[in-house]
C-alpha cells in the first residue's frame, strides 16, 4: 500500500513505533489514538501523515551530510524525484557490508549489523524508528518485494 495509490479508498491499519527525537504533529497523535481504539486510516490520511514526517526528516541537515559522505563524488542517476531520506535508505540498502537486504526489514537489518559490529549509521535507525519507518516503502529495501 503506497501513498501514490490514493485513488482507492481502501482501509488499512497502521502500527506506530515510538519515536526518538521526532516530535509528532497533532494529526499523528489523533490518528494514533484512534488506531489504539481499533479505528482505521484511509490512504489519503496515510499520504498526508507520510508527507508531513518526510518534510520534517528531509529538512534535517544530518541526513544530507551523511548522504554526501556515503555518495562522495559519485554521480547519481534518475534520483531527481527522490527525497534525501529515500536516497539515504537506498545507500544503506546498497552497502553490502551490513549483510543481505532481501527478505528482511531495514530495521532488522540495521539491528543485525549493529550486533555484528558493523556500525550502521544512527541516522538510518532514527528514520526507521520515526513514523515514516512504519510505511512499507520505507520499512523494506527497494530491492526486495514487500511481504
Amino acid at each position: 500500500m503506497t501513498p501514490r495509490s490514493s485513488a482507492r479508498q481502501s482501509q488499512s491499519r497502521l502500527q506506530f513505533q515510538s519515536t526518538k527525537g521526532v516530535e509528532a504533529p497533532a494529526d499523528y497523535l489523533n490518528i494514533k489514538a484512534g488506531l489504539l481504539s481499533g479505528a482505521t486510516v484511509d490512504e489519503d490520511q496515510q499520504a498526508k501523515l507520510l508527507s508531513q514526517h518526510l518534510r520534517k526528516l528531509n529538512s534535517d541537515p544530518r541526513y544530507e551530510q551523511l548522504l554526501q559522505e556515503l555518495v562522495g563524488g559519485q554521480m547519481t542517476v534518475h534520483q531527481e524525484e527522490l527525497t534525501t531520506v529515500d536516497k539515504l535508505l537506498r545507500q544503506f540498502d546498497l552497502n553490502s557490508s551490513y549483510g543481505p537486504c532481501a527478505g528482511i526489514s531495514r530495521l532488522d537489518r540495521w539491528r543485525r549489523a549493529e550486533k555484528l559490529g558493523k556500525n550502521p549509521p544512527e541516522e538510518v535507525l532514527d528514520i526507521l524508528n520515526s513514523p515514516v519507518g512504519n510505511f512499507d516503502q520505507y520499512k523494506y529495501s527497494f530491492l526486495g518485494v514487500y511481504p
